[in-house]
């Protein structure tokens, strides 16, 4: 039995999570067993028995690590978090703690603890249940059970037969039925949107055929906005480009694993930038601009189904305090609660914080010093992120200051709305996306998705077969 927890880290910080572990074990329903706890899927933090007495030893931890395993210029990471890595090497990623009682065998001052290396960060970590029950104590609780169900039950069969032959004589056996049968209500047919012409569904592509289209050279980037089922996009939305109908998503997601795309992930993309790395078969990146509320709500899902991850990108400026209402208008933008139920999903990044708007016409990213510009988006590093290596250009919109300000802030990677294919020669600043675009008239249509996703757009609105 697996229990998944959450929970928010500071700065190099130990967090006691005996209390989470002990609820583990209490809905496992196991007194004897072992407790494995696990932190997963992360490289910079470890899991650790130890003293729970004052703050003392924690500090002390944490002073003899870093001793152990100071910053060295040498370290090749371009992430920079070489020392957070050997220290969690150093500590490991799990412990086992034997279970009896349905407790953990602990000693008195003994507690166990999440240590986190990195800055702060929205953590997983598990609790793997293996056991089983004390029979002795099981049938004592069973003896007890009994007591008090068997009378209940005598009691209620006594009352149905009494009803059906004592306080009924005069009825037959259907004219009891008609009394007693409760209230059932007429069946409700729920209205279901018919597009006025049917919803194309390509044919996959078969498998001899996928080796010949993309070269291996051109990968497609596809940039996702807001996502609205039918009851929110018609008829208020139908008309917003950046607004795509779910069912839409739906068939262009069963597209892609239909065809055996594969996507990929922040740190595989770097990997493919800057150390000429391989990625998956047929990858395609996924990317979801501003932090909108519905793609959480209704993207998300759709693609944990087909085992799908993408990269969101956050006007952190928008994060909401408190999980906000689901609104066809005007759009709702996530809140932390949102961000943390979708870090399966979902790799966040930031889309700056106070710069996406226009100020008397133009983008701050147009015209702003190199220092308020990274400034911004440091600040936009202290929000609930899970990576702060990439980055997406607030309405595709750049220049030379905008560059230099990413590259300061220690990002490796940025997005455009340029139209084209990430290739092994693409600045990794300038990485082009096709925006994909919604609506009845200028909507992609499922043939224009599969040219793009099999490389057939080579230049802007330039088909290539």
């Amino acid at each position: 039995m697996n229990y998944a927890y959450k929970i928010s880290t500071a700065q190099e910080d130990f967090c006691n999570i005996t209390t989470q572990v002990q609820d583990a074990i209490t809905k496992s329903g196991v007194t004897d067993g072992i407790a494995t706890v696990f932190c997963r899927p992360h490289t910079t933090a470890g899991i650790i028995i130890n003293e729970n007495v004052g703050s003392g030893v924690v500090n002390d931890m944490l002073l003899g690590l870093n001793s152990a395993f100071p910053d060295h210029g040498e370290f090749l990471n371009v992430e920079g978090y070489s020392p957070a890595h050997l220290k969690a090497s150093a500590i490991g990623a799990n412990v086992n703690v034997t279970i009896s009682g349905g407790k953990p065998v602990l000693g008195t001052c003994q507690d166990i603890y999440f240590c986190e290396f990195d800055p702060p960060r929205n953590r997983k970590f598990y609790v793997n249940i293996v056991g089983g029950v004390d029979m002795d104590k099981a049938w004592k609780k069973i003896r007890l059970v009994l007591r008090v169900l068997l009378p209940m039950v005598l009691i209620f069969l006594f009352a149905r037969y009494s009803i059906y032959n004592v306080y009924l004589p005069s009825n037959t056996d259907a004219e009891a039925e008609r009394l007693l049968v409760f209230y059932e209500p007429d069946e409700y047919e729920v209205p279901t949107y018919e597009p006025e012409s049917p919803l194309y569904e390509p044919e996959p592509v078969p498998p001899q055929e996928v080796a010949l289209f993309p070269p291996p050279s051109h990968i497609p980037v596809l940039t996702y906005h807001s996502i609205m089922p039918m009851e929110y996009y018609y008829p208020r939305n139908v008309n917003n480009p950046w607004i795509l109908q779910l069912d839409t998503f739906y068939l262009q997601m069963r597209y892609l694993y239909e065809n055996n795309f594969s996507t990929v992930t922040s740190c595989q993309l770097i990997d493919f930038l800057f150390y000429d790395a391989y990625l998956p078969y047929n990858p395609i990146i996924l990317t979801f601009d501003d932090g909108y509320l519905d793609t959480a709500l209704f993207a998300a899902p759709i693609m944990r189904q087909f085992g799908f991850v993408g990269m969101q990108f956050l006007i952190t400026d928008y994060i909401q305090e408190t999980s906000p209402s689901m609104a066809a208008s005007p759009l709702q933008f996530m809140s932390p609660q949102e961000i943390y139920d979708t870090m399966d999903v979902f790799e966040f990044g930031s889309h700056s914080h106070a710069m996406h708007r226009f100020v008397d016409g133009a983008l701050p990213f147009e015209f702003e010093s190199v220092e308020n510009i990274k400034a911004d988006i440091l600040y936009s590093f202290t929000f609930p992120l899970t990576f702060t290596t990439g980055f997406v250009y607030p309405f595709g919109r750049y220049n030379t200051n905008a560059m230099q300000a990413l590259t300061e802030a220690g990002v490796l990677f940025a997005f455009t709305t340029e139209e084209s294919y990430l290739q092994r020669d693409t600045p990794p600043l300038l990485i082009p996306r096709f925006s994909i675009i919604g609506g009845p008239e200028e909507g992609w249509t499922m043939e224009h998705f599969s040219d793009v996703v099999w490389g057939r757009m080579r230049a802007e609105g330039e088909y290539q077969p």
